[in-house]
């Protein structure tokens, strides 16, 4: 298994009273270097016969990425998985300051910019092809729903993409779409599945 976690590591205390109780010692001889104050985490299942979605999702960004790692060098492979997947673990950190000075670090965050991208060229492209309107709507909201698995579904993808369906799902009914009713239905979704979603900066 693989566990991402967030929180706060603290030492072991000192000698609570002197010449008595040496705590760092028995911590030592218990095999405890440490306590973790755990603010959140997040277990991705990689062994075991149980189907998750995180667990394919998990393989099939690693999958790609490894690809990306045999054909392309060790920086060019890992700038180009922080750019599409927002895989930023491989890149070194003081290129990673570099960016930040540069005032351009945020093209290391997927979000909705991202997924408007590549929906947009998917519809662009897929207008060669001669196909209806309603072919074009159902590739571009499937592609879409790819790329948004496949960059790790963040909070402003996920509601991105909720967005761009019903956008283009006015192409399915003969109906108008309205930005604002699209961002209220994503907010809505949002608030059932996660609450603290809400708070995020997209919103």
């Amino acid at each position: 298994q693989e566990v991402i976690v967030t929180g706060k590591y603290l030492l072991p205390f000192d000698k609570t009273i002197p010449n008595s109780f040496d705590s760092q010692k028995y911590f030592r001889e218990q095999k405890w270097v440490g306590s973790l104050q755990i603010k959140s985490w997040d277990a991705i299942e990689i062994t075991g016969e149980r189907f998750t979605y995180r667990k394919w999702l998990h393989q099939s960004r690693k999958f790609f990425y490894n690809n990306l790692k045999d054909k392309l060098s060790k920086l060019n492979a890992a700038l180009v998985a922080s750019f599409i997947l927002g895989y930023t673990k491989d890149i070194d950190s003081d290129l990673l300051l570099d960016f930040q000075r540069w005032g351009i670090a945020h093209i290391f965050s997927v979000s909705g910019l991202h997924l408007g991208l590549i929906s947009f060229w998917v519809w662009f492209i897929s207008g060669f092809f001669m196909i209806s309107l309603r072919k074009r709507t159902i590739v571009t909201i499937l592609i879409a729903f790819i790329y948004c698995l496949a960059s790790g579904m963040s909070i402003p993808t996920i509601r991105s993409f909720i967005m761009l369906v019903c956008f283009l799902s006015g192409f399915l009914f003969n109906r108008r779409p309205s930005l604002w009713n699209n961002f209220s239905i994503s907010f809505v979704i949002l608030f059932l599945f996660d609450p603290q979603s809400v708070f995020s900066v997209g919103f």
